[in-house]
């Protein structure tokens, strides 16, 4: 029996799914404005647990993106405080790991190229 058990475990480390987190985003449903909270939205799905969802956002080009773990509800929810919304451009892009470490981003190449 600690055989089957030590071979199941050994098994499920060793075997990771090799797949990363897929995303289906959430078009956001109202308008930004400025001191006012942001919410944005997105779905992660995957084979395996996910360690972590962020939310990585900037308002200039100018400005290094700034990381938001989201928190999970019925989707994966970020919220940007209302003290750092300015007028302008919002850029962002979703990051998800898995337990195996497997990682992605949404879009593709989403520091490059954000939404």
């Amino acid at each position: 029996m600690i055989r089957l058990v030590l071979s199941l475990f050994l098994f499920s480390v060793v075997y990771a799914d090799g797949q990363a987190p897929t995303f289906m985003p959430i078009d956001p449903s109202e308008d930004f404005y400025s001191s006012s909270d942001v919410y944005l939205e997105v779905q992660v799905m995957d084979q395996s647990e996910l360690s972590q969802v962020s939310l990585y956002y900037r308002f200039s080009r100018n400005e290094s993106f700034t990381q938001l773990t989201m928190e999970k509800e019925l989707y994966y929810v970020g919220e940007i405080p209302g003290s750092e919304v300015i007028p302008g451009r919002l850029e962002y892009y979703f990051f998800a790991r898995d337990e195996y470490g497997n990682q992605s981003t949404w879009p593709e190449s989403g520091d490059e190229n954000p939404l």
